[in-house]
């Protein structure tokens, strides 16, 4: 046919076989390395997002973290002062009832203007000790735990 032997007509059609083949090879070649692109891509910004929420996480624990130990100082001040009033109110009925015991002693022992007079300081000092002992059961109840 038009001038050309089989011969020629089959290393022709083996020539465009293989360049077809070549040229489909090419566009496969093409194709998976823009997939393997957009793949490489698409994995870049899910670790930059994955990066991003485990950054975030940490801040958030830290920041919890340094919210909980303020809040632990702040308990452990307020534990303290606590204490320390309920230590001086403790001294404060233990020396009045200590005051009472003598002045119950002077009333006993002591010749009669002395001894009106513990027994009027006795009754002063037992209404301080009620006042006294009624502001520590109040603190007891207070109690910052």
């Amino acid at each position: 046919m038009f001038g050309k032997n089989i011969r020629t007509a089959t290393v022709d059609t083996a020539v465009l076989e293989a360049e077809a083949a070549a040229r489909r090879k090419r566009e496969h070649d093409d194709l998976t390395a823009s997939v393997r692109r957009r793949q490489a891509a698409f994995d870049a910004d899910r670790n930059a997002a994955e990066q991003g929420r485990r950054q975030r996480e940490l801040d958030a624990g830290r920041a919890d973290l340094e919210k909980r130990q303020r809040n632990a100082e702040g308990l452990g001040a307020a534990q303290w002062a606590w204490a320390n009033r309920r230590n001086a109110l403790r001294d404060e009925v233990a020396e009045l009832q200590r005051a009472i015991q003598g002045a119950e002693s002077r009333m006993d022992s002591a010749p009669m203007p002395e001894a009106t007079a513990a027994a009027a300081e006795g009754q002063v000092l037992e209404r301080r000790l009620k006042t006294a002992e009624l502001a520590f059961a109040a603190h007891m109840k207070s109690s910052p735990l």
